[in-house]
């Protein structure tokens, strides 16, 4: 298989970074999803990278196989993010697993989702959560309690229940 290679030029406040980017087809084996989880952050960015969750959030809207050119124009204008930093951050995605390759379109390679939107949220949130009761096991578990014992609806799931169970007991002879 042959590699192409990007380079992809990162400016933040302390200079210029560089990073070389693989742009060959993305491994098939099952990967973590991540390894962070940023509660101060909204939606998909709690568990995805800035760009990595806007790159995401916009091939899933796009809903069809879809180019590096397709998705650029997507993204926020106020970013001011290079084709190459967007190509690099498919590359990215497609090396965790959350996008593939499909084909190409002249030298351009041609990206689609492996899940949906609602199934990687579910493996996502599912892996934060089985981390998080690994962590502090005693503490999760009495957090969870403590959180669904305040929830109405919860509550009301409970009641019903003990009715239910009522009324079965009631037909047993």
């Amino acid at each position: 298989m042959k590699t192409i290679r990007t380079i992809c030029f990162f400016r933040f406040k302390e200079g210029t970074k560089l990073k070389i980017c693989n742009q060959g087809l993305p491994s098939m084996h099952q990967t973590n999803i991540h390894a962070i989880f940023r509660p101060n952050q909204e939606g998909l960015k709690k568990v995805l990278g800035d760009l990595e969750a806007e790159v995401m959030e916009a091939v899933w809207t796009a809903g069809q196989p879809v180019l590096v050119k397709d998705i650029h124009p997507k993204l926020p204008a106020n970013r001011q993010i290079s084709h190459s930093t967007v190509a690099c951050t498919m590359t990215a995605l497609a090396e965790k697993n959350l996008l593939v390759v499909v084909g190409k379109e002249g030298k351009a390679y041609v990206y689609r989702p492996v899940t949906s939107r609602e199934d990687f949220l579910h493996r996502a949130l599912g892996q934060v959560i089985d981390n998080i009761f690994k962590a502090f096991p005693d503490t999760a578990a009495a957090l969870l309690d403590e959180h669904l014992d305040q929830r109405q609806d919860f509550q009301d799931l409970l009641r019903l229940r003990e009715r239910v169970e009522a009324l079965d007991a009631e037909d047993e002879p």
